[in-house]
């Protein structure tokens, strides 16, 4: 009896400790939650990615622009200017490569959810829509107009403007399959198209001299905002709600159609209300200029607003973490830096008193 329970116990240690290895192992290899950022110093800019559990900052490479995005497997591609011309590079968090080594501008890259990558590329006084897929090019516009612009579906449609059929400064909403294109709209159209998760296409076009937004159902095309005087950079929601800022009184305000209703949620004529981005439980994120001259960051949670920067400081460029952390940039000590708000308190995650790290993207583990 005695040496059953002497085997009993050692198993369970064993089983105990296999335990405690198993995760600390699971810990130490466990993808962290990231930042990047564009960090300037002495007028110098450099794309920087901050680990958010090591605290770590790595430098991916020298960017004149400011365009870079996460894939979901945690890859960033971003655009950087390479001896006068803008290439395009990904970085994997070990090696870079560089997508289109042809010695024009390539623009905008976006990457879908299977891990392809698309972009434009000014050649030969036009602008063409490619693919990547990681080895392979391929240009999806082929034509001779101008292509730019391109948006990934959660399905992997790609949706990008072009003005191949006609020369009157008009320019057409294409949507490529994988096999056809499909025009679906000819207008004057800013802004890039926005793909809702169950497969809608949102978009801003210019007539007759009003800004409007349009959706696209897969079949009918609906102005959405007709009711308002100008409306832009529309943004999704992960239920299906649409977020917009429209002029209103000469400020900017934000609207939200939920599919019924619209509603200003802003509701500040005496601030510029801009730039909204949705939290994936449904909140939404924005920046509002005050009569001071300074930037707050707002949340709204569908019934009330915060102000969770609450300062005399510049807050702005929020963007949200999957596990629903709100990062913007502050520069309330002085010079610009990165702070997360976690739903109760304010976290200086940079500290980086030399320099200026501009608004950041947040990339999170799957």
């Amino acid at each position: 009896m005695r040496r059953l329970i002497i085997l009993s116990t050692v198993v369970l240690l064993t089983i105990f400790v296999s335990i405690i290895l198993a995760v600390r192992a699971w810990g130490q290899t466990f993808p962290s939650p990231m930042l990047a950022y564009v960090w300037v110093r002495d007028d110098k800019r450099t794309l920087c990615v901050l680990d958010l559990r090591t605290r770590v900052r790595i430098s991916p490479g020298i960017s004149d622009d400011f365009w870079f995005e996460w894939s979901l497997d945690g890859r960033l591609a971003y655009t950087s200017r390479q001896n006068n011309k803008s290439e395009i590079l990904v970085w994997d968090s070990v090696t870079q490569t560089r997508v289109l080594q042809t010695g024009f501008d390539n623009h905008y890259p976006v990457w879908s959810r299977d891990g392809r990558l698309a972009f434009y590329s000014y050649q030969v006084d036009n602008n063409e829509v490619y693919v990547w897929d990681g080895n392979k090019l391929s240009n999806i516009s082929q034509s001779p107009a101008q292509d730019y612009s391109p948006a990934w579906s959660r399905d992997g449609r790609l949706a990008f403007r072009s003005d191949l059929d006609n020369n009157d400064g008009n320019q057409e909403i294409h949507v490529w399959d994988g096999i056809t294109l499909t025009k679906i709209y000819q207008g004057v159209i800013y802004d890039m198209p926005v793909w809702s998760k169950d497969g809608r296409l949102a978009f801003r076009s210019y007539q007759n001299d009003i800004s409007a937004i349009y959706v696209w159902d897969g079949v009918l095309l609906t102005n959405i905002s007709s009711s308002l005087s100008s409306a832009f950079s529309p943004v999704w929601s992960e239920d299906g709600r649409l977020a917009f800022e429209s002029w209103q009184a000469e400020h900017k305000e934000i609207y939200v159609l939920d599919g019924i209703s619209l509603t200003n949620i802003s509701q500040n004529t005496t601030a510029d209300d801009e730039r909204p981005v949705w939290s994936e439980d449904g909140r939404l994120a924005f920046q509002s200029l005050r009569d001071d001259g300074t930037y707050e960051t707002y949340v709204w949670d569908g019934k009330s607003l915060i102000n969770v920067s609450q300062s005399a400081a510049d807050d702005y460029g929020p963007d949200w973490s999957t596990d629903g952390r709100l990062a913007f940039t502050s520069n309330r000590d002085g010079n610009r830096e990165i702070y997360i708000w976690d739903g109760t308190s304010l976290t200086n995650i940079t500290q980086s008193p030399a320099s200026d790290d501009l608004p950041p993207l947040w990339w999170t583990p799957q």
